[in-house]
């Protein structure tokens, strides 16, 4: 379950209030509506409506039985469900909250490396396809499709030749096919010079992740990574 951030609650009402977001409302009401009657859940907005897409895929997915009703509405949910991508991956607060601590994690064990302090080889984390996206998004790479299970965002800390570190991104969505690189806007080719990639970082990167969310502070200070 993704973590609650009442800040991120505030800035996804934003964004539905938003003029962008008002027109999506108002020209999906009578869809929602229908939405609702047919599976007996409320849709408060585009996101309810992903949700409920995400439970008929997966349960299509293992050759359950879906609904009647699904498959002829599955076009217009996939529709209405894009504004999540759209939207609210569109909003730097989001993804800040959202990814932040993840970047952060990302940055402070690469100078642990590059500084001698760890040899560790890697890091491995489970996320929610929120995450994902986020975490995509901060870097100009997501691809604003939604995030398939088993998704991975691999993130490569190199050294050339001549002692210069560099981040390779890679993304993996098919299980069939090698990852794709990924070229993060404003670095050259797909070799992100390391002191590139912390300036693209840096606004996204959560010190107080709680504080910033506006939850109380817990035992164990802002570390929530090992």
């Amino acid at each position: 379950h993704t973590l609650i951030c009442p800040a991120d609650d505030e800035e996804l009402e934003r964004i539905r209030e938003s003029p962008e977001g008002a027109e999506v409302m108002s020209n999906n009401a009578d869809f929602m509506r229908t939405l609702e009657q047919l599976s007996g859940k409320k849709m408060t907005d585009w996101v309810s409506v992903r949700d409920l897409l995400d439970t008929l895929t997966i349960e299509r997915s293992r050759n359950l039985k879906i609904p009647d009703w699904a498959l002829p509405l599955w076009g217009n949910m996939t529709r209405v469900a894009k504004y999540t991508t759209i939207l609210n991956y569109n909003s730097a607060l989001h993804n800040r909250l959202r990814a932040g601590l993840m970047i952060r994690e990302i940055l402070r064990h690469s100078d642990e490396v590059i500084n001698g302090k760890s040899n560790v080889k890697l890091y491995m984390y489970a996320a929610h396809d929120v995450l994902i996206a986020a975490f995509t998004s901060a870097f100009g790479v997501f691809n604003q499709l939604a995030v398939p299970s088993s998704t991975a965002v691999i993130t490569e800390l190199h050294e050339d030749a001549d002692g210069n570190f560099y981040i390779q991104m890679l993304f993996k969505n098919d299980t069939t096919r090698k990852p794709y690189r990924l070229e993060i806007p404003g670095c050259e080719g797909f070799r992100c010079n390391l002191k590139t990639f912390k300036a693209i970082a840096k606004p996204y990167v959560v010190e107080d992740w709680r504080q910033e969310c506006g939850l109380e502070a817990l035992p164990g200070g802002t570390n929530l990574f090992p």
